[in-house]
This record gives structure tokens, sequence and C-alpha cells, in this order.
């Protein structure tokens, strides 16, 4: 019995191709491509035809589950294409978190060494140019002296300074140079300060004049209240005391010059610019005179505060003792005043004396 043939109908009979012509086995690639052509031809052969009849005849059959597994393993798409492995990849995405962590940390680490490596050099450019530079020594044009008077002139202060000149401004050590520069005679304090790039600030304190020694000859000598000579002057200098010696340059160094010059540098400035003379009789015996005609016996230099506070009170808040005119306060606790202008004691009971138990009674 001979195989029958079915014919369709249409514009054209075609035999239909049968299972028989088809290779009983395809490898996966040639199924999917051969899957493609027949929907291809299935779509062509509806819209040639009629859209809402397919000719089942027409379709290629479908392809072995085992060409359709290859195929979604290939392609990993599909019904049969395998699942991800969650724990696989979690896995995978640590790995990845992991490995982004080391370059970010590695990323760091490159930028802290380098900022470290700019900073070192910098910092040792900036020690060099301050330490060696040319520029940072300091220069005899570069010292700026402040503060100074008719006692203290600035070139002394800065012939004193020279040995500062030449070295790294930073170097200069402002204690010693202060110690150096108050050595000179009129100078009480030194502040030094220093600037970029090589500037030296010197800002004289002065002493002030204390006294002026008188020789016999006429000749005075102004010293400070250590007895250093600040300088000489021809006239006496209104609110400074003089000091009548025999010989200036010896005698500044004497025991009672010394006595007189602590006395004098104990005195506040509103009495000390009322005085004229001072008379150092003993090397314990100190006496002054004022400009009102008062003489005030102070003894030696204790207690200063107490005998300072006692003569201010008797002659200014007073307004003046009538009829006595020398004060003595060498002892603070039992102050006297007489009216014979001799510095020596005087004996109690006589009509001249007064104590100031008794003065301040009346």
């Amino acid at each position: 019995m001979g195989r029958r043939r079915v014919v369709a109908s249409g514009p054209k009979d075609k035999p239909l191709r049968t299972a028989s012509n088809t290779p009983a086995r395809r490898t996966a690639s040639s199924a999917a491509r051969s899957g493609q052509a027949s929907a291809r031809r299935a779509v062509g052969s509806t819209n040639a035809s009629d859209a809402s009849f397919v000719d089942p005849r027409r379709l290629d059959p479908p392809m072995p589950v085992a060409d359709q597994i290859a195929v979604d393993a290939a392609t990993k798409q599909g019904l049969f294409a395998d699942s991800p492995d969650p724990d696989t990849e979690l896995k995978s995405q640590a790995a990845r978190n992991a490995a982004a962590r080391k370059s970010a940390r590695r990323s760091i680490r490159n930028k802290a060494a380098a900022i470290g490596v700019g900073a070192v050099a910098a910092v040792c450019v900036a020690a060099w140019a301050l330490l060696f530079a040319p520029w940072c020594r300091v220069a005899a044009s570069s010292i700026d002296v402040t503060g100074t008077n008719q006692w203290v002139s600035a070139q002394t202060v800065e012939r004193k300074a020279q040995s500062a000149v030449g070295k790294p401004v930073l170097l200069v050590s402002a204690s010693a140079l202060s110690n150096s520069l108050e050595q000179i005679p009129g100078v009480d304090h030194v502040s030094i300060s220093r600037s970029l790039f090589n500037r030296l600030k010197i800002a004289v304190s002065p002493a002030d004049p204390q006294a002026v020694l008188k020789g016999p000859d006429g000749s005075m000598t102004v010293v400070d209240k250590d007895g250093r000579t600040i300088g000489t002057t021809k006239q006496e200098i209104p609110g400074v005391p003089t000091i009548a010696v025999d010989e200036p340059g010896s005698q500044i160094h004497s025991a009672s010059v010394k006595l007189a010059l602590s006395v004098l540098s104990q005195i506040p400035s509103s009495l000390h610019s009322q005085l004229m003379a001072v008379t150092a009789m003993s090397a314990d015996s100190v006496s002054t005179s004022t400009e009102d005609g008062y003489t005030i016996v102070w003894g030696d230099a204790s207690d200063m505060y107490l005998k300072c506070d006692i003569v201010e009170h008797l002659i200014y808040a007073r307004g003046g003792i009538e009829g006595y005119k020398t004060i003595n306060v060498a002892d603070p606790k039992r102050p006297t005043v007489s009216n014979n202008g001799s510095n020596a004691e005087i004996p109690s009971g006589t009509s001249s004396h007064m104590t100031f138990a008794q003065l301040m009674s009346q």
C-alpha cells in the first residue's frame, strides 16, 4: 500500500514536510535556527492567507526537549536555564564588596602617604629658608630700637646688639641679648621680639635718673638707682636731688652713697619730685631737703613705706607744719619734728621738740 499524499488548499499546492523528512536528531544550534525560521514562515503564511488562521501543516514540529535544554543552557534564558545559586551570588557580591573596600583603603593610604611626603617636604623647605636663606639673617639695618632717651641712645643699643647680626632671626636668643643690653648704663629693662623675615625689634625701658653726684669742682654725674652712671650734666635736673661728694668717680660705690640711692629709690614720685638735695652723713643716716624748706631725716632704708606715709601726711595732708621744718622718721614708730634746722637728735622736753603723737593731738 503506497504512502498517501495530503495536499492543502491554497493558491499553490506544496507537499507537506513530514517527520520522515526531518533528521532524527538536530544539534542545539541548528534546532534554534530551525525554530526561528519556522516562526517566520508561519507569520508570513498567516499574513499572506488569513490573519486568523495558521495552517498547522506548515509549522515545523516542536523542538525536542533535549535540544531545548541545550539551547536554554547555552543562552542562559528560557524554561530550562539554570537558576542562580543564592549562596553563590551572595558570596560573589561579598567578594566584590571586599575588593572595593580594599581598593578604597589602598587609595586612602596612598593619598595619606602623598600628603605626608608633601608636608615633610614643605617643612624641610621652610626650615631651610628660615635657617639658611640670606633674607632670614639679621642685618644691621633690620634692627629696630625704640624707647631711648637723652641718657640711652639708639646707637649705643645698636652697637651692643651687633652680636646678633648675621644669625638667623629664629636662632637669636632673646634672653641672652636682653641680659647683654640691660648692662648698658641707663637701661632698666629690654624687651625683644622677632618678626619675619629678619626683623629684630628692641624695646628699651630706660632707667630714671635717681640722683646727681655733685663734686667740689661743680661737675655733676647722673646715676640710676643701682649707682650706675647714666651720663653727665652741666646743670641740675628738676625733680632729681643732688648728693654732694668729694670725688664722684670713687665715691659712687661708697656705702653712704649706696644707702642714699636705696632710700631715694623707695620714695614715691609725688614726694621724690619735691626733693632738692640729699645728705648721707653716715652709712645709716640719710636726710633730704625739699623745695618747701623741709628737712627730712630718713635714717636707713628700712620701713620706707611707713616713713613716706608719715612725711606725706605731715607735709601735704595737713597743709604743712607751722613752725616745724625738720621731720625725723628714722624711727617710724616714734617720729619727731623740730624747728632748729638741725638733723641731730633733739632732747625731749625742749620747747623746740614735739613728738608725732603730740602733733597729731593738736
